[in-house]
């Protein structure tokens, strides 16, 4: 997979047109765009994680199916709520992210939920305290 938004403490996914770089290279050395991780993870889980609209972009461009990324992950998140701050620590929501999305859905035929509200982050009680400092596998 192409693996945008590592966890690991050390490791930053760098400036937006760097992710994209590096995706790019990702998907011409034959990294496939609809991985998913052990964690029920994709590429765009990560771009949502940080805050990449151009990423989101790029990642449908290039062949994100949705109905493999639109899913959640083990811990009841989409990509969507992700970018919405529904994630471990203290994140805000990501407009330009939240954006990005809704347009990719729309295009692709889906309608972005509204008025739903899951659980944060913090009330989660199978969300691992220590998950955001585990670097992705």
């Amino acid at each position: 997979g192409i693996g945008i938004g590592g966890a690991a403490a050390d490791e930053t996914a760098g400036t937006e047109p760097e992710v994209l770089e590096a995706a790019q290279v990702l998907l011409k050395l034959g990294a496939d765009v609809n991985t998913v991780d052990a964690n029920g993870e994709t590429a765009m889980h990560g771009a949502a994680y940080k805050n990449l609209p151009k990423v989101v972009q790029f990642l449908a461009d290039k062949g994100a199916r949705i109905e493999v990324w639109n899913r959640t992950n083990k811990w009841g998140w989409t990509p969507l709520r992700i970018a919405e701050g529904y994630r471990p620590g203290n994140f805000k929501p990501s407009a330009e992210t939240i954006a990005a999305l809704h347009r990719v859905m729309l295009a692709a035929g889906v309608t972005p939920p509204t008025g739903s509200k899951p659980l944060a982050a913090e009330a989660r009680q199978d969300y691992p305290a220590d998950a955001a400092k585990k670097p992705a596998r």
